[in-house]
This record gives structure tokens, C-alpha cells and sequence, in this order.
């Protein structure tokens, strides 16, 4: 038994498309991911195409736009949730005679839930340089999995609005905070708060530096006021009075470097006045 292949043949393939979703991306609801479309052989080089894209379940996924390439001219490009419809062709003559993985297109896909869900190619008609039909031997469909795969944990204390400390919160890489702080707060209820806030970017540094980074910040404080001033006895009355008020947000854990600070403050400034008298 023989199996003719026709020699002007091709197959299409969609790449296939995961999403990986976490919980602050889940709050967002939207994160779009493209697939191409490729043609693995044009032996007699491309003139036009009409193709249709359709995705099977809208409930898992839908599309948002299709991209067609530099070098084809689009005529029509129509899409809705399931289905995309493109019409392509070769003006300048940029696809040659036996060109091999000539992308033909991207699609654009968004998530809706989690699931799986395919897109398939109709190819409604495709010709080569010299008007003859290009048979599509092969359809590599698009497999779409979409996943909800929470956050990774951080075991790191961080303060929380009552402050109290509480562990395991999420560190989000793109924002650089512990968006989960503030962010469904904000979303659900249109309230932002800003202690959760500023806690949330004060505990990637917390990571590397534990509880004296509020020291440093303190000191760093301090010593841009004695440089402006000239005058120590200045930054050092406003450690004193700057101290006080930290000292309601300073972690218990720092209290004791706290009331150290202070007790130098205070000493510094008696000899500096002591010795000013003699």
C-alpha cells in the first residue's frame, strides 16, 4: 500500500499556550500569552491565505487579537471570544520558493479559568507563487492548560496595620513588594492602605537587613541634617524629638536600639553643652 503525499503540501502548527496564574495575578484577571502559527514548508513560496482559528471552550480562554508578520499584507482581520479570522498576502514576494517555519501569524490569548482548551486552524484556502492550492497535510493543534498555582511562601516576619506580625506572606518579583499586604484590600474594597503599604516595600530590605534597617534609615536621617547644618547639637535634638514618634512604629524588636539612639542623643548634647561653658 502507497501513500501519495502531494508534493505542494504543508503542515501547520500553533504553538502551544500555559498559563501559570498565582493569587495576585488571579486578582488582576488578565495576562495575555501568544502562540504562533508556522507553515513548515513552502516549496513553491506563498501568495495568499485565508485561514480561520477557532477555540473550542470560551470558558477557559479567549482570544484578544491576532498579529499578522512584517512581511504579509493584511486584508481582514476579524476576531471574536472563540473565533479568528485572517486573510494574508505575500505582496513584495518575501516568502521564496522553499522556504521552511515561515510564521504566518501570532494569536493572542487571554485566560479566563482554569482548565484546558484547544485552538484549531481551518485553513479556508492558500496558494503558492504560481496560483496552485498548498494541501495542508497535518494540523498541529494549539493546547491551551491554564493553572492556579497560589504564591510561593516567604517565611519572614512582616508587620501588618495592627502590628502585629504574622508569617508567610507573598513576595511578588514584578512590583518588588508583598502585594498581598495592600492589594486585595484595594481591589475588593477601594480602601489603600498605606501602613500595609509601606510595610509591603520595607520587607524585601527587612529580608537582608532584619529589623536595624529602621536604625539605619534613622541614622542615615540624622546624619543628612548634621551635614546640612554644620551643627551637631541640631540632629541630635531632632533624633531625640524623630525618635519619639519612630519609636511608635519601630518594631519591638529594635525598641532597645531605639532608647540606646536617645540615651547617646542626650549624652552627646550635655557634653557638647559642658564643654561649651568651659
Amino acid at each position: 500500500m502507497f501513500i501519495v503525499i502531494p508534493v505542494n503540501a504543508a503542515i501547520i502548527t500553533i504553538d502551544n499556550i500555559t498559563f501559570n496564574i498565582n493569587d495576585d495575578q488571579k486578582a488582576f484577571q488578565r495576562d495575555s500569552i501568544t502562540g504562533n502559527v508556522v507553515l513548515d514548508s513552502l516549496p513553491n513560496g506563498f501568495k495568499n491565505a485565508s485561514i480561520t482559528y477557532e477555540l473550542n471552550d470560551e470558558s477557559i480562554a479567549t482570544f484578544t487579537g491576532f498579529s499578522a508578520p512584517t512581511w504579509a499584507t493584511t486584508t481582514k482581520t476579524w476576531h471574536d471570544a472563540n473565533t479568528v479570522t485572517v486573510n494574508l498576502s505575500d505582496d513584495g514576494d518575501a516568502i521564496t520558493n522553499g522556504a521552511t517555519d515561515v510564521n504566518i501569524g501570532v494569536i493572542v490569548v487571554d485566560w479566563v479559568d482554569s482548565g484546558v482548551a484547544t485552538i484549531t486552524s481551518v485553513v479556508i484556502e492558500l496558494f503558492d507563487d504560481n496560483g496552485n492550492a498548498i494541501v495542508i497535510t497535518l494540523y498541529n493543534d494549539c493546547g491551551i492548560t491554564v493553572n492556579f498555582i497560589g504564591n510561593s511562601e516567604v517565611d519572614y516576619w512582616v508587620p501588618t496595620y495592627d502590628t502585629e506580625y504574622v508569617t508567610n506572606y507573598t513576595y511578588d518579583v514584578d512590583t518588588g513588594t508583598y502585594t498581598q499586604m495592600w492589594l486585595p484590600e484595594f481591589i475588593n474594597t477601594g480602601e489603600f492602605n498605606i501602613f500595609n503599604f509601606g510595610a509591603s516595600l520595607m520587607s524585601p530590605i527587612m529580608l537582608v537587613f532584619g529589623y536595624f534597617i529602621f536604625v539605619i534609615f534613622w541614622v542615615i536621617y540624622l546624619f543628612i541634617v548634621w551635614v546640612r547644618s554644620g551643627n551637631i547639637v541640631m540632629p541630635l535634638i531632632v533624633g531625640m524629638l524623630t525618635g519619639g514618634m519612630w519609636g511608635l512604629t519601630f518594631p519591638a524588636e529594635v525598641q532597645y536600639l531605639g532608647n540606646v539612639l536617645l540615651g547617646i542623643c542626650i549624652t552627646v548634647i550635655l557634653v557638647k553643652l559642658l564643654l561649651d561653658k568651659i
